[in-house]
C-alpha cells in the first residue's frame, strides 16, 4: 500500500480536466467512412486523422471539404466515433481515488457546413452516454461535469474557473493559449509523438501510460 501511495501523482481531491475530441474519442474511422461516402478519398486512403485531414485538404475543395467532413463526424455521423482504449479504466480509477474529472471541449453548438441542423453538443453528450462514461458501474462521470466552449480562449477560461490542477489535451494550441496558467499541469495526449513538447509538459502516448503515471502500477 505504501509503495502504491508513493507512486500517486493524482491524489484524492485532484481536479482533472480532459479534452473530448481525439482525446477521449477517436474520429479516425468516422473520418474515413464520411470521406469515402463523399468521394473525397478512395479505399487506399490512410487511416489516421492527421494524414486523412491533409489528404482531404489537398483536394480540389481544400479546407472546405475538410470542414464538410468535420460537420458530419461531429454531428450526424458521430456514431462512427470510437472510445480510445484505456479511457474507461482510467476514469474509473479517478473515481476510485477521489479525483474529480471535468470534460472541457471546444465545440460550437452547430457546424457551418452541416445541412441537418444537428446540435453538436447534444450529439456529443449522447455519444458519452452510449459509451458508458456516465455509467455508475464504471466512471460515473456526472453529466454536469461536461462543458462546452465556443472558442479556445473560452475553453481555457472554463478550465481555470473549474480549478483544474491538471489538463489533458491532444492539441498543443490549447496549452499555448496566452491565458493558460503555468500553474496548471499539462499532459499532451500524443499517440504519434508528432508535436513538440513545451517545457514542463508531459507527453503521453496512450491512456494506460497516463494511468500508470497518475496512479502507479
Amino acid at each position: 500500500m505504501m509503495a502504491d501511495q508513493a507512486a500517486l501523482n493524482f491524489a484524492s481531491g485532484t481536479i482533472l480536466g480532459i479534452d473530448l475530441d481525439n482525446t477521449i474519442l477517436s474520429y479516425d474511422q468516422a473520418i474515413l467512412a464520411v470521406a469515402l461516402r463523399m468521394k473525397l478519398v478512395d479505399a487506399q486512403a490512410p487511416r489516421d486523422k492527421r494524414r486523412l485531414r491533409d489528404l482531404i485538404r489537398s483536394g480540389p475543395e481544400g479546407d472546405v471539404a475538410w470542414q464538410r467532413v468535420q460537420a458530419e463526424i461531429y454531428g450526424p455521423a458521430i456514431g462512427h466515433a470510437v472510445l480510445i482504449d484505456g479511457v474507461i479504466r482510467f476514469l474509473t480509477r479517478c473515481r476510485q481515488h477521489g479525483v474529480t474529472v471535468h470534460i472541457v471541449s471546444h465545440k460550437t453548438k452547430r457546424a457551418n457546413y452541416d445541412t441537418t441542423g444537428t446540435d453538436l453538443r447534444f450529439a456529443a453528450l449522447g455519444w458519452l452516454e452510449n459509451n458508458g462514461i456516465f455509467s455508475l458501474d464504471g466512471p460515473g462521470l456526472p453529466r454536469a461535469n461536461v462543458w462546452f466552449a465556443d472558442t479556445r480562449a473560452e475553453k481555457v477560461d472554463r478550465i481555470v474557473d473549474l480549478g483544474c490542477s491538471w489538463f489533458i489535451d491532444d492539441l498543443l494550441e490549447v496549452f499555448e493559449e496566452p491565458s493558460f496558467p503555468s500553474s496548471i499541469g499539462r499532459i499532451l495526449f500524443d499517440p504519434t509523438a508528432a508535436a513538440s513538447v513545451m517545457p514542463g509538459m508531459l507527453r503521453m502516448a496512450d491512456w494506460p501510460s497516463i494511468e500508470r503515471w497518475a496512479f502507479g502500477g
